[in-house]
């Protein structure tokens, strides 16, 4: 879980909370990193009902209900239109990974795809193809095959930075 104490001391509308609120809403992010749904306070896919928030923190519900409206409130956390409470920065935090995650398994397969094409030239490898072969991954091979083409043809400019500076006897 990422937790950035600057930002949490900087945040206005967290230390508008008094110790106790903050404490419950530490409680709480701890609960919605652990979530079906990163950031979101949900129990089996569905919004987590208010009695078991408060017997998982160890308070009544009375002191429940006060804490999360004032958290509400504050603009510290947010509420769904199903009623389920979220942490509008881990959910961004989250969906910014998600763009990460993705964007490094495409690197991978066009590493994997420059790797088998360079092993083998004119032959790729039964990896390389069943990659091709899943949605979206053919334009990739694709775009590899035309920079690989382009790229023999022209020298690297380190050879050309090699050549000037160096001469070519």
């Amino acid at each position: 879980m990422h937790f950035y104490p600057a930002d949490w001391r900087k945040d206005l509308a967290v230390q508008s909370l008094d110790y106790f609120d903050r404490g419950v809403w530490f409680e709480l992010l701890c609960l919605m990193h652990e979530s079906d749904e990163r950031g979101v306070l949900l129990l089996n896919g569905r919004p987590m009902p208010r009695p078991v928030i408060a017997r998982l923190l160890g308070l009544t519900l009375e002191v429940l209900d006060v804490t999360l409206n004032r958290i509400v409130e504050n603009g510290v956390a947010r509420q769904r239109a199903d009623g389920a409470i979220y942490s509008k920065r881990m959910v961004a935090d989250e969906a910014f990974c998600d763009k990460r995650r993705t964007a490094g398994r495409i690197g991978a397969t066009v590493s994997n795809a420059r790797q088998s094409s360079s092993t083998t030239p004119g032959k790729r490898s039964a990896s390389a193809s069943a990659n091709n072969q899943q949605g979206g991954r053919q334009t990739i091979s694709k775009c590899l095959s035309k920079r690989s083409a382009s790229a023999s043809a022209k020298p690297t400019p380190f050879i050309f930075i090699f050549i000037f500076i160096f001469g070519s006897e």
